[in-house]
């Protein structure tokens, strides 16, 4: 396995893949798709190395390499646009500058980062590079929500799918890294690896975030919340709060948090070793007997309902304090509104 390949953890089957593409012709355009934080984008620049480093698949400090780790690279262009959406004047000067020669490498490569965010425009124009590509161009698009992608475009790529890494795996990549040990030499209190891969649910991506020390601290204030809803007392004081921060993840941040705290309510007393919230065993002790399976489990489907909405610009300043209403009563149902939308109702 090349070097490059083998510093990602996980994805084996994807990595013999790309090694086998990247040592003879690769297809003119792929798709990269799967859960966010596992490591999509990590093998997209790995891949896009293998292509441009005349050392074939090893990597190595030669000027392509490093141009492409400085994301100068003349013949790369990558989209990554955070929250907005792919325009189509970003579309239309990939396709022109994909119609020249290379200049350093083999290929012409184009990544495009969340492609799911582009427009209809934007959709209609990339079509037109990828149903006619030049000979020397790869096209390598990155999704978490592949299904937001027009069929059309989707049948002119590779498909690549990618899963939730092991916990395993995923443990042990984080012992070898040694993270959190710096941090923790200072004072601060982070999670162990192995609570950190179960938090991280699979990404790595999200397991170096929840690392931070800020982070970790908002966690922990997340589940408090959690508890004080699943014990029938929800504050909107503090949902409110979690609305105003700065960070725009931070309701997905909480949702989650609050969904992990559902579903090990749910397992507390059937299963309680598959328990992500492993250092809350107290909380889930005290309030899991409280209510049914079948209610935390209804309450899970909820949070996924609500969680599911959160690509979509529904107001959530509305929706999160009902949400936490509605779970903190003795009963939960999901009932979903095609034209206004999640209404939350109470059960019987």
């Amino acid at each position: 396995m090349s070097e490059l390949f083998s510093a990602i953890v996980g994805h084996t089957r994807v990595k013999e893949l790309l090694v086998r593409a990247a040592r003879g012709t690769p297809s003119h355009s792929y798709l990269f798709f799967g859960p966010e934080g596992v490591g999509k984008m990590l093998m997209a620049r790995a891949f896009v190395r293998a292509l441009v480093c005349p050392k074939a698949i090893d990597g190595c400090q030669c000027p392509s390499c490093r141009l492409v780790e400085a994301g100068t690279h003349p013949d790369l262009r990558l989209l990554s646009l955070g929250d907005e959406s792919i325009k189509l004047e970003e579309t239309r000067h990939l396709r022109k500058s994909s119609m020249m020669s290379p200049i350093l490498s083999p290929y012409h490569i184009n990544v495009i980062d969340q492609a799911d965010r582009l427009t209809a425009e934007a959709c209609a124009s990339l079509l037109k590079l990828l149903e006619e590509p030049p000979l020397a161009v790869v096209n390598i698009l990155v999704s978490a929500r592949p299904d937001a992608l027009p069929a059309t475009i989707r049948s002119r790529c590779l498909e690549i799918p990618f899963g939730y890494l092991s916990r395993v795996d995923l443990t042990a990549h984080l012992e070898a890294r040694g993270v959190g040990s710096s941090l923790r030499s200072r004072g601060d209190a982070l999670p162990e690896p192995e609570l950190l891969a179960r938090v991280a649910g699979g990404r790595m991506g999200e397991a170096l975030r929840w690392n931070e020390p800020e982070a970790w601290k908002r966690r922990r204030r997340y589940l408090e919340i959690s508890w004080e809803v699943a014990a029938g007392t929800p504050s909107f004081d503090q949902s409110d709060a979690i609305l105003k921060e700065k960070d725009k993840r931070a309701a997905v941040d909480f949702l989650r948090t609050l969904y992990c705290a559902w579903r090990d309510l749910s397992l507390w007393c059937i299963e309680p070793q598959a328990v992500i919230n492993t250092d809350q065993t107290q909380h889930l002790a005290q309030i899991a007997t409280r209510r049914s399976y079948v209610v935390w489990a209804s309450g899970c489907r909820l949070i996924e309902d609500v969680l599911g909405l959160t690509t979509s610009p529904v107001n959530m300043g509305m929706l999160l304090p009902v949400l936490l209403f509605q779970l903190s009563t003795s009963g939960t149902s999901r009932v979903l509104h095609e034209d206004t939308g999640p209404t939350l109702k109470q059960g019987n």
